[in-house]
């Protein structure tokens, strides 16, 4: 667990693009950090867009491309 949480102390932001999550818990350990997250509707999580990151429509490359931008 130890190694987990460096690698999210030394992390900018989360992102997780996906088709299909049930509620993934990769995204509650980032905000726990305070970490942004850029994820999908799909990824079904509690993020709110521009408020605590970014939710991006799933496979729109161009739209996740802006976000990073």
């Amino acid at each position: 667990f130890d190694a987990v949480q460096a690698a999210y102390a030394r992390a900018d932001f989360l992102i997780l693009p996906s088709y299909l999550e049930g509620s993934a818990m990769a995204v509650y350990e980032a905000m726990s950090f305070g970490l942004p997250c850029v994820v999908t509707r799909e990824t079904g999580s509690v993020v709110t867009d521009g408020l605590d990151g970014f939710v991006s429509p799933a496979g729109d490359r161009d739209a996740l491309t802006g976000i990073l931008e």
